[in-house]
């Protein structure tokens, strides 16, 4: 119900369209239902192998992960703001994501760094990546996973992996505002909190055109 009432208000705003979407699918059936839950399974089973896989090469001394930082790494200082951003198979946005990292860190005193854990992607996220990580003028890592464990355990490896005290985690196909890092920076400092969060905001293709 929420989503169609979300539909229904996205199409009225646009272009004074005041048509009504159509009526919602029926609900799905029973054989349908147990069709989810067998693909939901199926997938997390082999999200929990290639961890395990992980975990063993890990134990055993072998690299899970390969990592490629740009030449600003090395000379930049020590960073207060780890950011980290998780990407599979996000090709088409990743750009956008660390361009507006990009925006948001010019507004901020602190030192950040700029984390992207690829979870063994299977598009040409990686290749992107390594483009804009040449382009950007700020310490870029690229961690390359070679198991697709999930966003979870990517979290987990990016947050192992941080140089900050303070993490800022977003999605590849995620955007921030300019003032959002030094916004909930600022409001941690002064606050003292342990963490600290932005307001969602959907958008049509840039965050000068919010939806809800």
């Amino acid at each position: 119900k929420s989503f169609w009432n979300a539909l229904r208000k996205d199409l009225l705003s646009s272009n004074g369209n005041s048509s009504r979407p159509e009526k919602p699918p029926p609900s799905p059936t029973a054989l349908e239902r147990q069709q989810l839950r067998e693909n939901v399974a199926t997938r997390r089973a082999g999200y929990l192998q290639r961890r395990r896989e992980q975990e063993a090469r890990l134990s055993a001394g072998e690299e899970a992960w390969a990592i490629h930082d740009n030449a600003e790494f090395a000379r930049a200082p020590t960073p207060q703001i780890s950011v980290l951003i998780t990407l599979y198979n996000y090709a088409a946005f990743i750009e956008g994501c660390i361009d507006a990292i990009d925006r948001s860190a010019g507004l901020l005193a602190a030192p950040i760094e700029i984390l992207i854990i690829d979870d063994a992607s299977t598009d040409d996220s990686w290749a992107r990546a390594r483009r804009v990580q040449d382009r950007v003028t700020r310490p870029v890592r690229l961690v390359r996973k070679r198991f697709n464990t999930g966003l979870a355990d990517a979290r987990n490896v990016g947050t192992h992996i941080a140089r900050a005290p303070y993490i800022f985690m977003m999605d590849a196909d995620n955007l921030v505002t300019p003032p959002a890092l030094s916004s909930l920076f600022n409001t941690m400092e002064r606050e003292q909190c342990a963490a600290a969060y932005s307001i969602l905001c959907r958008f049509r293709k840039t965050p000068a055109h919010p939806v809800g």
